[in-house]
């Protein structure tokens, strides 16, 4: 199976989980904890969209880069929160390297002895406390779904 196919069933892993989530704050967790899980379900065909240089030819990083656009995308996705004038924008893209940047590192250098959904959440509440304020950034994380309770399975062929 190439690469570019399973970064797409990656993307559809994390869009399907991302549809019951209610507004853009609920998706930040949601996608995080959907990759999160999808890394630890299977490292090896995540470090083969993730990481390997050996497959890093053009048309992978291309592949690669679309996938990151698509998760700013889905975050993006959907009017602001009531009360939130502002706009996700850029910010996902932020969020989303930020979330690679996790990702890759879970896959080459293993959990140093902290939990997967102790990483996630840390990086959520990161991502989401200067937008909403700690106290409700720590409510959408410990309300939203954790990488270790979801069934994130890849497709197979």
């Amino acid at each position: 199976m190439t690469v570019e196919r399973m970064l797409e069933q990656l993307a559809l892993l994390i869009e399907e989980q991302v549809e019951t989530a209610d507004g853009w704050a609920d998706r930040v967790v949601t996608v995080i904890a959907v990759v999160m899980a999808a890394v630890e379900s299977d490292p090896q065909r995540a470090w083969r969209c993730l990481v390997d240089p050996v497959d890093d030819r053009r048309r992978v990083g291309d592949a690669r880069r679309a996938l990151r656009d698509r998760l700013a995308a889905t975050i993006e996705h959907g009017a602001p929160e009531a009360g939130d004038d502002r706009s996700p924008g850029s910010w996902a893209s932020v969020g989303v390297g930020r979330l690679w940047e996790l990702a890759v590192q879970r896959l080459t250098t293993g959990d140093d002895g902290v939990g997967i959904d102790d990483v996630a959440g840390s990086v959520a509440f990161v991502l989401l406390a200067p937008r909403l304020g700690a106290a409700e950034a720590r409510r959408r994380v410990l309300s939203g779904p954790r990488p270790s309770q979801l069934d994130v399975r890849w497709p197979h062929g």
